[in-house]
């Protein structure tokens, strides 16, 4: 199963750039509907409480 949506941190602009020209990136089913979303840096901790913080904010993430 490929991704839905996916969540890119904004400091990771530069990258998402150079991803952007990948075949295999724009050949991803989140890519061609558009669900790519960039978050803000405080999201990049690898903690349960971050993480379901993370979950809790989602769908405001995804409305924007």
């Amino acid at each position: 199963m490929l991704a839905q949506v996916v969540l890119i941190q904004i400091q990771a602009q530069k990258a998402f750039e150079e991803l952007k020209q990948e075949p295999l990136w724009n050949s991803l089913p989140a890519v061609k509907n558009n669900e790519v979303y960039f978050i803000e840096d405080k999201w990049n901790y690898d903690d349960m409480t971050t993480s379901n913080m993370l979950l809790e904010e989602s769908p405001n993430i995804l409305t924007k």
